[in-house]
């Protein structure tokens, strides 16, 4: 009989990519039930997985069935449960204070103003020393939540080991995908015009695949017009992590650009590991985690201008000179799902 597993997120199931890929691994192990809340995304299932989808139109009662879906799931639940940080998962704690919570750390707080970052980071370090167990996405945030008396668990993000197209070497192909929200993707566009000026006989092409708060992919678009590069650049707005596998196999060159904050240095890109472990360079931004993990092998770091883009670019594509999918595969191969799932989240739900 399968150990029963409560995994509870306020991002609609599918979209969040760490909680789909547990559920993907731990499946066949586990009986496990998904609370997630209906953001108006095309719905993702999966095989095997109950999804209990909180939807509403009114903000204020959504968020009371949500809580209301958790608590209840959480009575039926007999064994462990994670808790994806949100404001008022300490209800949950203070509700079940016995119950084996884990409380998972994705992100700290990405706010452009410090002061409200500060408030926010402090919120989460707060509820984090309310959790006997809390798994933390990266060292840098480990570190931050861990006090001395926590029981904190690296848990980091993975990806797919993916096949690729052997015709994708015959040009540069470049891929971005993620949300478009405080990244600055018009940063690469301007420096893919930067590069393309002075290599205009270049074959290459820029897929684009997310989008932002209201009005930033068209903001994105009318200035791929503006730059007259509608034949390089092409947006597919959001799509399901399951339906990404085609973009990924057909590019040879992914980009990862964070701008260099400091609230971006701990917070490492997922897309990073997804393009190297589908065999694509890497063209990243030197953010601290970014440079724990793109080397020489795999991929350049640069700077967050167009300018340093531009540079970057001429560097990988000289690169794919000798492009070999599988070499830059094997620098990241302990980061997939996999390999996280079956060494790092299996151990610390065997621990409860």
């Amino acid at each position: 009989m399968k150990k029963q597993l409560l995994i509870i997120h306020k991002t609609q199931f599918g979209y969040l990519t760490d909680a789909y890929k547990w559920c993907q691994y731990l499946r066949n192990d586990y009986d496990i039930t998904v609370v997630s809340l209906n953001q108006s995304f095309p719905i993702v299932e999966m095989k095997g997985i109950k999804i209990v989808d909180i939807t509403g139109r009114n903000f204020y009662l959504r968020g009371i069935k949500f809580l209301l879906a958790c608590i209840i799931q959480i009575l039926k639940n007999r064994g462990a449960v994670i808790v994806s940080y949100f404001k008022e998962a300490s209800i949950l704690r203070k509700l079940f204070p016995k119950k084996k919570i884990i409380l998972d750390i994705r992100t700290l707080s990405v706010n452009a103003n410090e002061e409200i970052r500060n408030k926010e980071n402090n919120h989460i370090r707060l509820i984090s020393s309310k959790f006997t167990c809390v798994t933390a996405i990266s060292q840098g945030v480990k570190a931050f939540v861990d006090n001395g008396n926590l029981l904190v668990h690296l848990l980091p993000l993975g990806a797919d080991v993916r096949e690729y197209i052997d015709c994708r070497v015959e040009k540069p192909h470049l891929l971005y995908v993620g949300t478009f929200f405080n990244r600055r993707i018009e940063d690469t566009i301007n420096g893919l015009k930067l590069f393309l000026d002075k290599k205009p006989s270049v074959k290459l092409h820029y897929d684009i695949v997310g989008d932002g708060k209201e009005g930033e992919l068209n903001k994105l678009k009318q200035l791929v017009e503006d730059l007259n590069l509608q034949e390089y650049v092409t947006f597919y707005g959001r799509i399901p992590n399951e339906k990404i596998a085609p973009f990924l196999a057909k590019a040879n060159i992914g980009v990862s650009y964070v701008p260099i904050t400091d609230y971006y240095q701990h917070q490492p890109p997922t897309k990073t590991y997804e393009y190297v472990l589908s065999g694509m360079y890497c063209l990243a931004t030197a953010t601290y985690s970014n440079r724990e993990i793109v080397t020489e092998e795999n991929g350049i770091l640069i700077q967050d201008n167009p300018e340093a883009f531009s540079r970057g670019l001429g560097e990988c594509i000289e690169k794919l000179k000798d492009y070999n999918p599988d070499k830059i595969k094997d620098t990241l191969i302990e980061y997939s799902w996999q390999n996280i799932v079956d060494g790092k989240l299996k151990p610390i739900l065997e621990s409860l």
